[in-house]
């Protein structure tokens, strides 16, 4: 083979050898930039047996690989932190409890159903409202009074709350207060609710009932 032959076939592997190198390295740096915008399936395509370019693209590609499988363990965890939310919704929406959430100013956080239920009303139209936006003077400063004590004490505490209906009868109540963290770090107050109202009137009568007794065995 003549000399300008073989020049011309040494320019033409150096040229063609680094075509080669600058598409590979146009791989990586358009994986990157897809791994960048959130693509983990993404990987480089290269070969990891292509020297240092090759070493990059494995580091690249075990780095892609990584996370992706965080990707997957992070949506796993979340659709069972919805499941499990979902659970406890329905379970609250279908007990004969209402319970409720606010903040240490005492503002009106989330409700449940049965608690929209009976007191006629939405948590949108509750979401916010302190104590005294939504309950008559007396009853606001007594259920303030309770709030702030669980708050104080850190720990549950169960109480005795007179609560209107939205009609205005009384109803008396046993509630289950207790403090709250969220994840942001936020200090909340939950309470669960019974409404003994009917158990109070039939153990009324009940002592009515006995006292009538005994005033009739008196008379004989």
């Amino acid at each position: 083979m003549n000399p300008l032959a073989m020049t011309l076939l040494l320019l033409a592997a150096w040229f063609g050898g680094d075509l080669f190198v600058v598409r590979r390295i146009r791989a990586l740096v358009d994986a990157t930039r897809r791994l960048r915008v959130g693509d983990v399936k993404v990987r480089s395509g290269i070969s990891h047996e292509a020297g240092e370019l090759g070493e990059l693209a494995r580091s690249f590609d075990e780095m892609a690989e990584t996370l992706e499988q965080r990707e997957a363990d992070r949506r796993r965890a979340q659709e069972a932190l919805w499941e499990s939310r979902e659970l406890f919704r329905t379970f609250m929406d279908n007990s004969p409890a209402v319970a409720f959430m606010k903040d240490e100013e005492g503002r009106m956080v989330y409700v449940t159903r049965p608690y929209e239920v009976f007191f006629r009303t939405t948590l949108d139209q509750v979401r916010g409202k302190s104590n005294f936006e939504l309950w008559p003077e007396e009853v606001a400063r007594a259920l303030q009074e309770n709030d702030r004590s669980v708050l104080a004490a850190g720990k549950p505490v169960q109480v005795s709350e007179t609560v209107p209906a939205p009609d205005g009868s009384p109803h008396h109540w046993m509630v289950l207060k207790f403090p709250v963290t969220d994840p942001q770090g936020r200090r909340l107050l939950g309470g669960v609710a019974i409404d003994i109202s009917e158990r109070l009137q039939a153990e009324d009568a009940l002592r009515r009932s006995e006292e009538q007794l005994r005033q009739a065995q008196k008379m004989e």
